[in-house]
């Protein structure tokens, strides 16, 4: 890895998750470094439509410079119909593992949505971390099989949505160790999950330090199915600049 590449791992970058097209044009207007597509009301990773996922490639096609593209593509069943219909533009598409109980269903879901993605689109892993809820492996099964896969992204997160965070779910120990470990195997960690801003000292003081965070439920008005306000995206990059430095692109 160069420099370059070292010194931009440093920084941190925000994603954050939108609904629709208006909410895709309110956060990339406060800036953002991912922008996200999903339909909160329907679960962790649930998808949105077609229509709403080629509205937001052709918002994000109209910018000089925009930010990568990432889609949720649901739980194993609906990712893989979905993962058919993503249309071109999205740098990235996740799928949730849920009921992926044995490395070979993790790997036959990874395959099949793999093979149905456009070919610019990378396919990102998911660990959830209250994995026993969901019905899937753990974090560090999901990381190891990740490496073995040649998947090069990784997303933690949680998929029930009852308040409880990904750090209180695993632990920042835990969490530390699942991000270094990703990271000394050159994959980009992204960790989610009702996360909030006045977690980020707790981050910081415990040096756990991914590539990325994901946000919805805490920019939100409200609950997480409810609408984003572009001014609690602007405090996040403001908190991410004094945690990290500059957000860049993943």
């Amino acid at each position: 890895m160069t420099a370059q590449q070292i010194a931009a791992r440093e920084r941190l970058s925000l994603l954050v998750s939108v609904r629709d097209v208006a909410e895709a044009s309110e956060a990339l207007a406060a800036g953002v470094d991912v922008l996200d597509v999903k339909e909160p009301s329907r679960g962790a990773l649930a998808a949105a439509s077609v229509e709403v996922w080629e509205g937001v490639a052709a918002l994000a096609s109209r910018l000089e410079s925009p930010p990568p593209l990432s889609a949720a593509l649901g739980e194993p069943d609906e990712a893989i119909r979905c993962a058919r219909a993503l249309p071109r533009g999205y740098s990235y598409a996740k799928a949730g593992p849920s009921g992926c109980r044995t490395v070979a269903r993790l790997h036959e879901l990874w395959s099949s949505v793999r093979r149905s993605l456009p070919v610019e689109t990378s396919l990102v892993a998911v660990a959830y971390a209250d994995h026993a809820e969901a019905d899937s492996l753990s974090p560090e099964v999901i990381l190891h099989e990740t490496v073995a896969a040649g998947l090069r992204h990784l997303l933690i997160d949680t998929f029930g949505k009852d308040g409880k965070s990904t750090p209180e779910q695993l632990s920042m120990s835990r969490l530390g160790g699942l991000i270094r470990e990703a990271r000394g195997q050159d994959v980009w960690v992204a960790v989610a999950g009702s996360l909030r801003a006045d977690q980020l000292a707790g981050f910081e003081a415990g040096g756990v330090r991914p590539d990325c965070f994901g946000v919805r439920g805490d920019v939100c008005v409200g609950a997480r199915d409810r609408r984003i306000s572009p001014e609690r995206v602007r405090r996040w990059r403001a908190e991410l600049k004094v945690t990290g430095g500059d957000a860049h692109r993943g």
